[in-house]
């Protein structure tokens, strides 16, 4: 439930709100006044448990004066748990209706005294309204207290009880909520890593980074000094790609120290001031300040062995010298402070955009970094540079673009027009192709674009979007317009691939012989999206975003990607091609969900390794060289430590290569001028919620990615794609690679599931497997913990569990500011005003237990090693050959086994 309200014409409403708990009960006073008229009223109201099984909520609003409001109201969004089952509306007549969820915009009167609401169970979720409410609906259901005009002297009544299926617990407020931290450890690494780190892993990274010359892409692989290597990196955004030096070093150090061997600098060109580095002037120029920050931070990198990827912009954008360069400026929107931001799509259409971001970035590639001596282009250590950023013109952006700029509209409409002159001939070809009504389509009314196209004066727009192209659209609603769609995909990714080949050969012209990678978008699923894929194959490596979670700003969305094998956002391995490296350049768990470590096991393990991936750089940073003081800082953090804290054995598992790429690859065929006539051979699903988004496939199941590769396979002739056995390797339930190395047991709820890691190198288990022993080849790991992740790990570039000096093992489950008040993993109670949990710490660290046994011949020592991976002096009791792990006694993450 939340509290909304509205003044006249939807106008704004100041508040101020105190809760208070009495003896169990949430009592609270809004005082409201309306923007338009100031007219004060306030509510009071209190929310108590009435039975096991019942919550009451009672209120009363009392308006100080007269005036018309559109409404204040209680609105209550049912969750995922409550949308498939529906709602029954009981009227105080007694008659009854359904509804669906989420409500449609519109009404469920105001009469209503019940509304019951059933999972996927069928239980029950009572809500009794007394006095009869009234309810207006759009994805919520809004419960008035009063609508369309309230009185001064009278009082407005709302009141409803909520009966649950089960008994629930209630807690009014934060005092009554219990610890959530109890028994964790407080994390206290710091920087820097120490050169006696047991862990550290600064001289992995030979240095300089492009020592032996450039990284290359030898078909789907990426090679260096002519064998195989693995980026395992981060971002850094915006201003942060040029921090000052003590800050730029104290990070070289600390990446390197944990493995970090490539950092992405992302959207440093994307403004001024917090917003990168250009002047206040212009998007083109450089700051000369803030770039030689830029240039010491990547001196500083590459002389620990880091390699940087330059992607300048989030989406390009204009400052006020752009004017002269663009005469249409005005068209595409409004100045904020210093930039105006033309939006998705905008520079596919317009060449000027095109030109501004290729000197943008041809003038970095020019440039002499003076701590290196070398310019961008020429250096080595420069291992990617991607033209832009989260965009296609298949994603729907471009008509957007020409529905406001009449400049872009007319040049797009011409040529669309004369693109389809030249594929018809003629204009009867056309309209028998087109058919009568696809012209002038309401769809143009609907996107406002105007209905003014005619083929004899030039002017037919590219409309659409990822739903028009759907097939499951394009077949049913959109049918009337199929072929005007289909030549609009088309149009498009010609569109796309020319600007493209335009940025790349602009910068191979710079002297740059690095990677190049086109955009990190997707478009759709079908046409659209093989169109997409396609045109950043034809660049270089596929690279993609993704994410997982994503809770609210009190609710965490505590789910885990180990439920389903192949799912979350390791999906996205689902566009990797052939004959084409892959990276997943954004990704993490994002904040108000506490399972980020199994996000860089996942990754790490089966993106990494098994699929064959060759460049990960989980989203964001801003670190000042050390561990993130506190938890949900920002809704993306990689050196929060229940994240990057499993570093230390990963980054060995990933650089060492312990795990192998599937030698088993299936292929989805794709033909792409068959795409022109909907023949794609195969069924994929994509699902998107903006930056999450998940992947299926009839013929290659998500779950599929946990046993063998599955590539797109681009062919020169319509070729048909065979189904993949998954049957073939699940046994007992469990879906084992084809490897042989690594086994994932889906789960039975959202908080469930897990997998092991079996190599001669590092040894795990990752997830929900308490009590379930994983027998392994040189260790038994029996977890005793709901959730965690346990490696071990050989602590040399070449070593193995059963023969190397020494074993890295690290254990990581959650972890949260120690005062945050957390209500059953499920809500955080605000404190103060915006504290949400003090989000500058200290951390605590969820305790992770386990009994691990080992095979290796002789006694094993195990050394308590502090946050940092120095020997404390401590060593843990063994019995035997067997040692039980808990990081809660010990207060650590890491230990160190030597023999």
């Amino acid at each position: 439930f939340d509290y909304y309200d509205w003044g006249e014409g939807w106008s704004g409403v100041k508040r101020s709100t105190r809760v208070e708990e009495k003896e169990g009960e949430a009592v609270f006073t809004m005082n409201n006044i309306l923007d338009r008229g100031e007219a004060p009223f306030n509510i009071v109201g209190s929310w108590k448990q009435v039975a096991p099984d019942r919550i009451k909520f009672s209120g009363v609003l009392r308006p100080e004066k007269s005036a018309p409001i559109v409404m204040a109201q209680f609105s209550l969004t049912p969750g995922v748990t409550l949308r498939a089952g529906g709602a029954e509306i009981t009227r105080a007549s007694g008659a009854t209706e359904k509804a669906r969820i989420p409500f449609p915009i519109g009404s469920l009167g105001d009469d209503v005294t019940s509304l019951t609401m059933r999972d996927s169970k069928e239980r029950p979720f009572v809500l009794t309204f007394d006095p009869p409410a009234r309810i207006l609906t759009h994805d919520a259901a809004r419960i008035a207290f009063v609508a369309d005009q309230m009185e001064a002297g009278k009082e407005y009544p709302l009141g409803f009880e909520i009966q649950f299926p089960a008994a629930v617990k209630f807690y009014p407020g934060p005092t009554s909520v219990p610890s959530s931290t109890e028994g964790w450890f407080e994390f206290t690494g710091k920087s820097p890593i120490p050169a006696e780190s047991e862990w550290s892993m600064a001289s992995w990274l030979e240095a300089p980074a492009g020592k032996h010359g450039r990284i290359k892409s030898e078909g789907d692989r990426l090679l260096y000094n002519g064998k195989p290597i693995k980026l395992w990196g981060l971002n850094v955004s915006y201003q942060n790609c040029a921090p000052a030096r003590d800050v730029a070093d104290r990070r070289a150090d600390f990446y390197a120290a944990l493995g970090v061997n490539s950092v992405r600098l992302h959207k440093y060109a994307d403004g001024t001031g917090w917003a990168g580095i250009t002047t206040k002037e212009s998007h083109v120029e450089f700051d000369p300040a803030e770039l030689d920050k830029m240039d010491y931070f990547v001196a500083a990198l590459k002389k620990r062995g880091i390699y940087t990827k330059l992607s300048p912009v989030f989406i390009m954008k204009l400052g006020r010298a752009e004017r002269e360069r663009v005469p249409f400026m005005d068209e595409l929107g409004e100045m904020r402070g210093d930039r105006l931001d033309p939006r998705h799509g905008s520079i596919y259409v317009s060449e000027e955009l095109q030109d501004l971001l290729i000197e943008q970035v041809t003038k970095l590639l020019k440039h002499t970094n003076p701590h290196t001596g070398l310019t961008y282009a020429e250096d080595p250590a420069i291992a990617f540079v991607e033209i832009y950023n989260e965009d296609s013109a298949l994603f729907g952006g471009v008509t957007g673009v020409i529905s406001r700029s009449p400049t872009l509209r007319k040049r797009t409409g011409e040529r669309f027009a004369d693109w389809l002159k030249a594929k018809y001939g003629n204009e009867e070809a056309f309209l028998a192709a087109w058919g009568p009504g696809a012209l002038n389509h309401e769809a143009l009314r609907n996107m406002n674009v105007p209905q003014d196209e005619s083929w004899a004066e030039r002017r037919i727009y590219p409309v659409g979007n990822p739903w028009f192209f759907d097939p499951d659209n394009l077949n049913t609603s959109q049918k009337p317009i199929e072929r005007r769609l289909l030549d609009t995909m088309r149009f498009l990714y010609e569109l796309q691939n020319e600007f493209y080949a335009k940025a790349a050969k602009a910068y191979r012209d710079a002297g740059y012989g690095g990677e190049i990678i086109a955009s990190n978008w997707i478009a759709g699923r079908a046409m659209s999206h093989l169109y997409n894929l396609h045109s950043d194959y034809l660049i270089g490596t596929i690279d993609r975003h993704n994410y997982f979670g994503e809770g609210t700003k009190f609710a965490f969305n505590n789910k885990s990607m180990l439920a389903t094998p192949g799912g979350g956002m390791f999906s996205s391995s689902l566009n990797q091609t052939a004959e084409r490296p892959f990276m997943l350049s954004e990704w993490i768990h994002v904040e108000r969900n506490e399972m980020g470590v199994e996000g860089a096991a996942i990754i790490g393990a089966y993106g990494m390794g098994l699929q064959g991936w060759d460049v990960s750089y989980p989203f964001q940073n801003g670190d000042e060289g050390t561990w993130s003081r506190g938890i949900f800082r920002e809704p993306w953090d990689v050196t929060a430590p229940n994240f990057m804290g499993i570093f230390p054995a990963v980054s060995r598992q990933v650089l060492r290569g312990d795990i192998q790429a599937s030698d088993v690859v299936h292929y989805r065929n794709v033909h792409v001028p068959s795409l022109d006539q909907q023949k794609v051979g195969f069924n994929d699903k994509v699902t998107q919620a903006w930056d999450v988004k998940t992947f299926d496939s009839e013929v290659f199941p998500v779950a599929a990615l946990a046993a063998a590769r599955g590539l797109v396979r681009f062919t020169d002739e319509f070729t048909a794609t065979e189904p993949f056995d998954l049957t073939a390797h699940i046994r007992d339930g469990v879906v084992h690679s084809t490897t042989g190395q690594l086994a994932w047991r889906p789960g039975d709820h959202s908080r469930d599931g897990h997998f092991t890691v079996n190599t001669p190198g590092t040894q795990a288990v990752v997830g929900f497997a308490k009590g379930r022993t994983a027998d392994l080849a040189d260790v038994t790991i029996t977890p005793e913990s709901e959730f965690g992740a346990i490696y071990l790990s050989a602590q040399s570039p070449d070593g193995t569990l059963a023969q190397d000096r020494g074993v890295i093992l690290a254990a990581i489950a959650r972890a949260r500011n120690k005062d945050a008040v957390i209500a059953e993993d499920t809500l955080m109670f605000s404190k103060g005003r915006g504290e949400w949990g003090r989000p500058n710490g200290p951390v605590v660290m969820e305790p992770v237990k386990a009994r691990i046994k080992f095979k290796r011949a002789g006694k094993p020592t195990v050394h308590v090693l502090d946050h940092n991976g120095v020997r404390t002096g401590r060593t843990v009791d063994l019995e035997g050959d067997t040692f039980t792990m808990d990081t809660g006694r010990d207060g650590t993450p890491y230990y160190l086994v030597t023999w």
